[in-house]
């Protein structure tokens, strides 16, 4: 999968949190400061990524995850192995 189809994706899954579809995501995007995501949010993403790209996402993951990009990142390399 290329990472433009990952990202339109993930894109995907932020902008219904978020419930504003014109709002500007980036790989930049910091989830939380940027986005104003929660931590439930985050938890209820991390769900629907992984059964959008059938990976799973290990906790200690979660703990070096910021921004759009780093998630981008890692589904990217999970699908890789």
């Amino acid at each position: 999968m290329k990472r433009v189809e990952i990202f339109n994706e993930l894109k995907e899954i932020v902008l219904d949190y978020l419930g504003d579809d014109d709002m500007d995501v980036s790989e930049d995007s910091v989830l939380t400061d940027d986005l104003g995501l929660t931590s439930l949010d985050l938890i209820s993403i991390v769900g629907d990524v992984e059964d959008s790209f059938g990976i799973s996402v290990e906790d200690e993951a979660m703990e070096s995850i910021e921004t759009v990009g780093d998630v981008l990142d890692y589904i990217k390399g999970r699908l890789e192995e």
